[in-house]
């Protein structure tokens, strides 16, 4: 997501991109980004700063270390940023701290649910 610097002033600026999932390259061994991902960022000037407040948009494929299903799960992330404005060329691109951002508050066990009890270790089984 790409803006112009002297586009941003204190009234809000909104701006959306989509970006492709595998374009950002985040998928694991137990996560795969689906589709695309949609960013819509609010950038405003505050003093010497830029603020930049972005909701982003993806569908994720899990999955679960406990039962191993694989499930599918839309989330949302709510991401701020700042940047020192005097520190800017004429565009601020944001999409690799967005991508740093989501990736850094990736959950250290992936689960298809809080409630999820795992496998039996006798039968194999997903215990319900």
């Amino acid at each position: 997501m790409k803006i112009a610097v002297k586009d941003i002033n204190e009234d809000p600026t909104v701006v959306e991109d989509t970006v492709s999932a595998a374009d950002w390259d985040m998928d694991s061994t137990d996560t795969r980004f689906v589709d695309v991902i949609h960013m819509v960022g609010r950038f405003s000037l505050a003093g010497s700063e830029i603020l930049a407040d972005i909701t982003v948009d993806m569908t994720k494929e899990i999955t679960c270390c406990r039962c191993l299903d694989v499930t599918t799960r839309r989330e949302k992330q709510h991401i701020v940023l700042s940047y020192e404005r005097s520190k800017l060329g004429d565009t601020l691109d944001v999409d690799q701290d967005v991508r740093e951002e989501i990736l850094l508050n990736w959950p250290m066990k992936v689960l298809c649910s809080e409630e999820c009890k795992g496998l039996d270790p006798e039968t194999g089984e997903k215990i319900k």
